[in-house]
């Protein structure tokens, strides 16, 4: 990403930061996976909004003819899905109901059904320890099926940011097998969708 600029009169609103979200997305969507910008360090405001977006500061150089810059980066997260997993994000949306947004604020591709969250991707900044800087697909499930995938597979860990004992995290940049990633991504579709009302289970699958 290049240049980006607030015009003074509507400074203070966020709008860097949501252009910023919205320019991942789009690069997401071509493939990108590594983002990389640029910062001067006294620009507070602009370094404030990168690094809540998950951007880390790696170096400090000098640059455009000596002035101080802070090198920035970040894992684009669902670029990395879709290079490892293509059809991911299909397989999702064509479970019936099935709806994604972004959450600018969390920096979460999110898929829900009646509303509710099922699934989601993401890659947490460093700050968050052993689940900083890896993408990961954030899943619903069953407990006791839940404890036993991470048993079983050192790449499924305990839901980040979620209810630990009903969620599971998969990195993505693991290599489990397609078959298991989209039999968990279905568990997690129905563990949701069983828990709608049945009028909104009837409007979702038109059967009445």
């Amino acid at each position: 990403m290049d240049s980006m600029a607030v015009l003074p009169a509507y400074r203070g609103h966020k709008i860097q930061k949501q252009m910023v979200a919205a320019g991942e997305n789009e690069l997401a969507a071509l493939g990108y996976r590594h983002l990389f910008c640029t910062v001067h360090p006294d620009n507070h405001y602009s370094l404030s909004n990168l690094l809540e977006l998950g951007y880390t500061i790696i170096v400090t150089i000098r640059k455009y003819g000596g002035l101080p810059r802070h090198i920035l980066y970040k894992s684009n997260g669902p670029a990395i899905s879709a290079l490892r997993y293509p059809g991911l994000d299909a397989h999702l949306l064509a479970l019936p109901g099935a709806q994604k947004d972004f959450k600018a604020e969390w920096q979460w591709l999110r898929y829900r059904v009646g509303g509710k969250l099922f699934a989601a991707l993401c890659t947490p900044g460093l700050q968050y320890g052993a689940y900083g800087g890896r993408t990961m697909l954030i899943l619903k499930c069953e407990p006791l099926l839940a404890e036993l995938y991470r048993q079983q597979f050192t790449d499924v860990v305990p839901g980040f940011y979620s209810d630990k004992r009903n969620w599971n995290s998969v990195y993505l940049d693991a290599d489990l097998p397609k078959e298991l990633v989209w039999s968990m991504c279905t568990h997690a579709y129905e563990q949701v969708f069983a828990k709608l009302t049945k009028k909104m289970q009837r409007e979702i699958t038109g059967i009445q």
